[in-house]
């Protein structure tokens, strides 16, 4: 992800099974000043739309993807 400057500001890492039809999201990962800003949202519902009827997962380790995927669900 990346600001209209080309800067890098976040981070989206996942994984497709075609022949299972999973996807696993590894790491989200936005800069702090640009949190809220529906970026995560962004990136991650252009990411699933190709694969929209796979099941995916994730591991949901910190207290903010925790409450990040609870606000996707």
């Amino acid at each position: 992800m990346r600001d209209a400057a080309g800067r890098s500001v976040g981070r989206l890492e996942y994984q497709l099974c075609h022949e299972c039809r999973r996807g696993w999201i590894a790491n989200i990962a936005v800069a702090e000043h640009w949190r809220g800003s529906g970026l995560a949202r962004e990136a991650l519902h252009r990411a699933l739309a190709p694969a929209a009827a796979y099941r995916w997962y994730t591991s949901r380790q910190t207290a903010d993807g925790r409450r990040f995927f609870a606000a996707m669900a």
